[in-house]
C-alpha cells in the first residue's frame, strides 16, 4: 500500500499557453520566475524552467472571439 499523504520524488508540468502580445509573454515569465524563486532556496527543492513560448502572439480579433464563443 501507499501512504495517503505522500510526496512524489519528481513533478513535471507542461503548460500550453497562448498570449496576445509580447508584453504578455514578458509578464508571464516575470510571474513564473517570481514563483519559482520562492522555492529555489528551500531545502529539498530543485526547480528548473525549460523551454519557452514556441508560437507567435495570437491577436484576439472580432472574428476569432466570435469563433471561440460558438
Amino acid at each position: 500500500g501507499h501512504a495517503v499523504n505522500s510526496v512524489p520524488a519528481l513533478c513535471i508540468a507542461h503548460l500550453d499557453i497562448r498570449y496576445e502580445s509580447p508584453d504578455d509573454e514578458a509578464w508571464f515569465f516575470q510571474k513564473v520566475h517570481a514563483l519559482l524563486d520562492q522555492y529555489r532556496t528551500k531545502p529539498g527543492f530543485q526547480i528548473e524552467l525549460v523551454g519557452g513560448f514556441g508560437r507567435t502572439p495570437k491577436r484576439m480579433t472580432k472574428p476569432l472571439k466570435h469563433l471561440l464563443q460558438a
